[in-house]
């Protein structure tokens, strides 16, 4: 590839506001400095690369709410570890729900990826790692990805939640769920059986807006009264001092 066209390239790929090559898959590098920015040109073809290049220039800090809303969902963020690192994981969690989030850290800094895991990071890549190991990493990732955007409902005994629609059905009887009771409801299963803190409800299902105790628990109620209805197994439980616990009755969620 001559000098020209890998300037040419590099100049897709730069910046914020989300000029990328041409490749389908997106991959999001926030906050990591200079990690990332030797990808490979040939690498590109496949995948466009937001704020990491092969210019070695990166993106500063998680854009704001508008450009996040406005990008395509990546296939994988990669996630500097910093002070803010715990809010930008809420943030891109409750943008793309699907989204696979790598924490990007020395390894001496195991510790503090940790409570980055809790909150809805999936992964990590020490500092030291190669350009064919980040994209192995993504490459690993996509599938999961891919698996988890294909995943259009959830069954919860005998309910049937649909993601897509916002609807949950038992045989011909329907309800109809808003955005935030949708991602109430699958937080909740996702830890089914398990007590999901209140904190963790309120960054999953509503990100960076502050939310009072009794707005949550008012939400709370309106899910628990919507699926009571169309099926007694179903159970929400307020685990006071805790957060909240879903269970099944003679069944299982899957």
């Amino acid at each position: 590839m001559s000098n020209r066209s890998e300037q040419t390239r590099s100049e897709q790929i730069r910046g914020v506001s989300g000029a990328t090559a041409r490749g389908s898959e997106v991959l999001l590098f926030v906050g990591t400095g200079s990690f990332g920015a030797d990808l490979r040109v040939e690498h590109l073809e496949k995948y466009s690369i937001v704020g990491g290049s092969v210019s070695a220039r990166s993106m500063p800090a998680l854009p704001d709410n508008k450009k996040l809303e406005a990008m395509e969902e990546p296939v994988v963020v990669v996630l500097g570890l910093s002070e803010h690192a715990d809010e930008h994981v809420g943030r891109i969690r409750v943008t793309w729900p699907h989204a696979a989030i790598i924490v990007a850290a020395p390894e001496t800094k195991l510790a503090d990826v940790y409570p980055l895991l809790v909150r809805g990071a999936i992964d990590f890549l020490p500092l030291s790692a190669t350009p064919d190991e980040v994209l192995a990493k993504c490459s690993l990732r996509l599938g999961a990805y891919r698996s988890r955007v294909l995943e259009r409902s959830r069954t919860l005994g005998r309910l049937t939640i649909n993601l897509m629609q916002r609807t949950v059905t038992n045989g011909s009887d329907t309800a109809s769920l808003t955005p935030i009771e949708v991602k109430i409801v699958t937080t909740l299963a996702d830890s089914l059986g398990g007590v999901v803190p209140r904190s963790d409800m309120k960054q999953r299902c509503w990100g960076d807006t502050a939310i009072t105790d009794n707005a949550l628990n008012r939400k709370i109620y309106e899910v628990r009264r919507t699926l009571r209805k169309l099926s007694e197994d179903i159970n929400i439980r307020t685990i006071y001092g805790m957060g909240f616990e879903l269970s099944v009755r003679g069944d299982s969620a899957s």
